[in-house]
């Protein structure tokens, strides 16, 4: 048994960030269209749950499959879907924070026209 876990190549060690990357957009993806199904859905508590345990168990289902019996490769392919998914989060929040500051700006700046 080799003592170090990272002993792979360069691009396993890439392929290994890229499976990572890519299991991190599609958890996403799949979070956006559940939140995205929650107005149309009637059980909106047991909705959530088993969407979260079927995105769960498929990221481990994936992550053990590509990761096989190398800790090493198991480790990266965690941290490139949260690398990715940091990224992913960053993108977002600034995009939804400033089209929540237009909006309270623009009621802020209405009410006060509306006022004098």
């Amino acid at each position: 048994m080799n003592p170090n876990i990272f002993h792979m190549s360069a691009g396993e060690m890439g392929t290994a960030l890229l499976i990572g990357a890519a299991c991190s957009i599609v958890f996403m993806y799949l979070l956006w269209e559940t939140i995205q199904l929650l107005p149309r859905v009637k059980h909106r508590g047991l909705f959530l749950f088993v969407s979260m345990a079927l995105r769960i168990f498929l990221l481990l289902a994936v992550m053990i499959l590509f990761s096989g019996e190398n800790a090493g490769r198991f480790i990266l392919i965690f941290c490139g879907f949260v690398i990715m998914r940091l990224f992913i989060l960053r993108f977002t929040r600034f995009g939804a924070y400033n089209q929540v500051q237009e909006k309270q700006l623009q009621k802020s700046f209405g009410k006060k026209k509306g006022k004098r």
